[in-house]
């Protein structure tokens, strides 16, 4: 699974997951601006889409400029949170910006997070 961010216009931010398993369910994406809430459920901003044939496009209006990381994870069973196997790992399809790595941990917001600038930032969901 891909997940790639774009800007739409100046300030809305476009986060597309594509490589989907399924078209079951549906992907929640979130947007951070800071380490201190980052992966907490104080977000800055959440949206979600339906998956469509593999791909589906979490938008994000009047997102002003700045630095963010965001996530997404594909729900896929839809029942409005991440599944976790009783070792603790995800059950569902996940990712972050910029591919940040999860070593022994959370990947850190330093390493997730990029310029809301209008270059686009493609990330592997896992």
């Amino acid at each position: 699974m891909l997940l790639m961010l774009s800007i739409a216009s100046a300030s809305d931010l476009l986060v597309e997951v594509r490589g989907l398993a399924s078209d079951a369910g549906t992907v929640r994406c979130a947007v951070y601006d800071r380490p201190a809430t980052w992966l907490t459920r104080t977000v800055l901003a959440s949206a979600a889409a339906a998956p469509t044939k593999g791909v589906a496009t979490c938008r994000f209006p009047d997102l002003p400029a700045g630095t963010y990381a965001a996530t997404a994870m594909h729900d896929a069973n839809d029942n409005g949170d991440m599944d976790f196997t009783l070792l603790g790992l995800p059950r569902e399809a996940w990712g972050v910006s910029k591919d940040a790595p999860a070593v022994l941990g959370k990947p850190r917001f330093d390493a997730a997070a990029f310029a809301h600038d209008g270059r686009a930032v493609v990330i592997h969901v896992r």
